[in-house]
C-alpha cells in the first residue's frame, strides 16, 4: 500500500471536534490600522496582513497583480479603505462580507451563451430515479452526473447545439438526446440491460493476467500530457440524520501526466458557498480537513494503489468475479483483498477493467474490518480525552470515462460514518460525511503554473476558505444538483460563520 491512498483517505477521517456552550464567540471585524510597507509585493503584503493581525482576508489570486511591487502607508485608517485605495485603479472589488475582507475581480457580463438542460433520469422498468448517472457531450470532456435522487442540471455552451448528449449508468443501456436550441427540462428513461455475449467471452479469466494487461497498457490508455481539470466538489455532514454542514466549491486541478508519478497534483480553490447550521449542531463540531487536496490525489491509476507492482511485496490477492458493462463496454470484475489483513489501513473492493483495452474503468473499495478498528489512531483529532469516536464504515468509489481514445478521471465519492460519544455532555451522535467530486472539463496545461500560495493545503478546511453566499453563485459552472434537503439548506441567504 502506498502512502498516496493512505493520505487520500484522510479526506474523510481527519477532523476535529470541539465541545462548546450555546454562546459563540464572534470574529473581530476590520477596524483602524497603522501600516508602513515599502517596496513589497502585493502577495507578501496580503500574507503579512493576515499573519500579523486578526484580520481575515480572502482574495482571488487570478484577479490580483500578486507580483506587483507597492508601498502602503496608513495612520489610523480602516483597513478596507486602505485596500480599496490600493486597488482603486484596477478592476478589483474590495468589500466586507460577514466580518471578512473579500478581494475579487468585479463582475463582468458573460457574453457566451449557454443552454441549461435539467431533469431527472429514471429506470424504465420501475420508474425509480437512477443516481450517479454519467452525463456528457459525446466526443467532448464536458460532463456532469445525476445526484442521489436522479436529478441533474447540465450547462452546455450554445456552440454544442445539435450535438449528442449521452447518459450512461451501470446496469442500463446508454440513453441519448440532441442538445436543444433553448433551455429544457426533460425526463430520461434508461432501459435495464442484460449482457448477451458469445460463450467464448464468458469463460473464466485469470485475474492476475488481467491485472498484468492493465499495467502493460496503462501508458496507452491514459493522458501522459499535463492537464488542468475543472471540477465541482461538495462536502456534506449530517448529525443524527440532519444536515449541519454543507460546503460546495469549484476547483481547478493541475494533474501531471500518468507517466510522471512523482509530480504531485496541485488543486486551486476558485469559488464556493457553504451552510453551517449552528442551531442544528448538538454540542459537537465535526469538521473535515483537506478534502479537495486529498481528492485531487485519489487517483488509483496514477499511483497504482491496490496493484502489486515491481519492487513491492504482494499486498493484495485478486479473484475473477465475472463480467459486466460500463459505457456499453464489456468489463472484467476483479475482486481484491489483502493477503494479510494486519489492520494497517488496508482495503478490499472490486476493480472493473475494460476487456478490450485493459483500462481501469472504475473501482469500489472500503477499509477492511481490522483496518476500520484501528483507523481512529491514524486519522481522528479530538479536543477532549473524554470523547470517544468510533468509525462505523468508510467506503469509496472512483471512475474514469472515455475521451478522445483515452480515459480521464470522472468522479470520486467517499462516505464515512462515525459514532461520537461524550458521556460528560450526554452526547451520543452518528455523524455521516459524504464528499464527492466531479470533473466537468479539462484543458492542456502547457504553460500553466499554480503558485504554492494559491493552492489548497492538506490542513485547510473547505468551509473556512469560503467567505460569502451569492444567490446567483454558480453562474455557468456544472455542479451536482443538490437533493431536496440540500436545496432547503441553500435557500437560507444569511449564513452564520464558524
Amino acid at each position: 500500500m502506498t502512502h498516496h491512498i493512505k493520505n487520500a483517505i484522510k479526506l474523510l477521517f481527519v477532523f476535529s471536534f470541539i465541545v462548546f456552550s450555546s454562546g459563540a464567540e464572534g470574529q473581530d471585524s476590520p477596524g483602524k490600522v497603522k501600516l508602513l510597507y515599502e517596496n513589497i509585493s502585493v502577495e507578501a503584503l496580503l500574507d503579512s496582513l493576515m499573519s500579523n493581525s486578526h484580520f481575515d482576508i480572502s482574495y482571488d489570486a487570478n484577479a490580483l497583480p500578486l507580483d506587483s511591487i507597492v508601498s502602503v502607508e496608513a495612520d489610523n485608517e480602516d483597513l478596507i479603505d486602505v485596500l480599496q485605495r490600493l486597488f482603486m485603479s484596477r478592476d478589483i472589488m474590495v468589500q466586507e462580507v460577514s466580518d471578512q475582507i473579500v478581494i475579487s475581480k468585479k463582475k463582468t457580463v458573460i457574453e457566451k451563451r449557454f443552454i441549461r438542460l435539467a431533469g431527472t433520469v429514471i429506470g424504465d422498468a420501475d420508474n425509480k430515479p437512477v443516481p450517479l448517472v454519467n452525463i456528457s457531450v459525446v466526443g467532448e470532456p464536458l460532463g456532469t452526473i445525476t445526484n442521489m435522487e436522479g436529478v441533474f442540471e447540465f450547462v452546455i455552451p450554445d456552440n454544442f447545439i445539435g450535438r449528442n448528449v449521452q447518459f450512461s449508468s451501470l446496469g442500463f443501456k446508454a440513453g441519448s438526446l440532441i442538445v436543444p436550441s433553448c433551455d429544457s427540462t426533460i425526463i430520461i428513461n434508461l432501459e435495464e440491460t442484460t449482457i448477451h455475449l458469445p460463450e467464448i467471452e464468458i469463460k473464466y479469466q485469470d485475474a492476475n493476467e488481467v491485472i498484468e494487461r492493465f499495467l502493460k497498457n496503462r501508458k496507452d490508455n491514459y493522458w501522459n500530457e499535463s492537464m488542468v481539470l475543472s471540477g465541482f466538489f461538495r462536502e456534506s455532514i449530517m448529525q443524527d440524520d440532519e444536515y449541519v454542514d454543507v460546503s460546495e466549491a469549484v476547483l481547478e486541478i493541475l494533474k501531471y501526466g500518468y507517466d510522471q508519478p512523482y509530480s504531485l497534483e496541485r488543486v486551486k480553490f476558485i469559488k464556493g458557498r457553504k451552510r453551517y447550521d449552528v442551531d442544528q449542531v448538538k454540542n459537537v463540531r465535526f469538521r473535515l480537513e483537506g478534502g479537495p487536496f486529498y481528492f485531487s490525489r485519489l487517483d488509483i491509476v496514477r499511483y497504482l494503489d491496490f496493484f502489486n507492482t515491481k519492487g513491492r511485496e504482494n499486498v493484495y490477492r485478486y479473484s475473477f468475479k465475472g463480467l459486466d458493462q460500463e459505457y456499453e463496454r464489456l468489463v472484467y470484475r476483479i475482486a481484491f483483498r489483502p493477503v494479510d489483513d494486519t489492520g494497517e489501513l488496508l482495503y478490499k473492493g472490486e476493480l472493473r477493467i475494460d476487456s478490450e483495452s485493459a483500462a481501469l474503468v472504475s473501482v469500489e473499495f472500503e477499509l477492511t474490518k481490522n483496518s476500520l478498528k484501528n483507523s481512529r489512531k491514524y486519522f481522528i483529532k479530538k479536543a477532549s480525552g473524554r470523547v470517544k469516536a468510533k468509525p462505523a464504515f468508510a467506503r469509496y468509489y472512483i471512475d474514469y470515462r472515455p475521451h478522445s481514445g483515452k480515459w480521464i478521471l470522472n468522479k470520486v465519492r467517499g462516505e464515512l460514518n462515525v459514532r461520537i460519544i461524550d458521556r460528560r455532555h450526554k452526547i451520543n451522535s452518528m455523524f455521516e460525511a459524504v464528499s464527492e467530486m466531479v470533473i466537468n472539463d479539462l484543458q492542456n496545461a502547457e504553460g500553466v503554473k499554480f503558485r504554492f500560495s494559491e493552492t489548497f493545503k492538506p490542513n485547510y478546511i473547505l468551509a473556512d476558505e469560503i467567505t460569502e453566499f451569492d444567490a446567483d453563485f454558480w453562474e455557468n459552472y456544472n455542479i451536482i444538483s443538490p437533493g431536496e434537503a440540500l436545496e432547503k439548506v441553500f435557500k437560507i441567504t444569511s449564513y452564520p460563520q464558524k
